[in-house]
């Protein structure tokens, strides 16, 4: 085989190797894969750690985040959530209640309440969507349509105030036309004990379209 052959075979696998290796590396950065390490500086002794993994298909990106806390060399598990956006990380807030971290976190479209106890290290989460209202006993007393299954809705944090935690709900009542649209206020507070979210006071549902 002549020498230029050589050369001109040895160039086009040279080549092929690069821009499968280049593709590789394009479909990576847009698809991922992709780690990184956040370290929020809350304060002199407080430092919040989020591993993020970003993920991607041609509709959407997904940022999955598992938050540590480290308090004055002590780390405390707070467990994950989910982002549909890049600067999750500017929406973060910690609070202190009680003997509890509690960290909200906005969980693609639901309120995601993240909290660990400071004396024994116990972490829970809890999501909090309209589609689960229907189990609370409370909330039934006052309310007899429950949020149509078919319809994601959403929930947001509204206030924390001390040991109550007020989130904001919007959802669709009926499953065929017309619909109606929701919003509706719900105050809980934080049980002291164990972490759990207990219902308080259920505003008036507001419609809203």
């Amino acid at each position: 085989m002549k020498k230029w052959t050589i050369k001109i075979l040895t160039t086009i696998g040279v080549l092929t190797i690069v821009v499968v290796l280049a593709g590789y590396w394009i479909l990576r950065q847009a698809f991922g894969p992709l780690e990184r390490t956040v370290e929020i500086e809350l304060s002199d002794n407080q430092t919040l750690t989020c591993k993020e993994i970003y993920n991607a298909d041609f509709a959407a990106a997904f940022y999955e985040v598992d938050f540590k806390l480290v308090d004055n060399k002590q780390t405390f598990e707070l467990g994950g959530a989910t982002f549909s956006k890049d600067n999750w990380d500017k929406q973060l807030k910690l609070y202190s209640i009680g003997d509890w971290y509690v960290l909200p976190a906005k969980d693609n479209s639901y309120l995601k309440i993240l909290t660990a106890n400071k004396k024994s290290g116990v972490h829970k989460d809890t999501v909090l969507s309209p589609h689960d209202l229907k189990s609370d006993k409370f909330w039934k007393t006052k309310n007899k349509e429950f949020p149509a299954w078919v319809y994601t809705g959403s929930s947001e944090l509204n206030s924390i105030d001390k040991d109550e935690i007020t989130v904001e709900f919007e959802y669709r009542l009926g499953d065929y036309e017309p619909f109606t649209f929701i919003r509706q206020k719900i105050k809980y507070k934080l049980d002291k004990n164990n972490g759990d979210l207990l219902t308080k006071d259920i505003f008036d549902r507001e419609q809203i379209r």
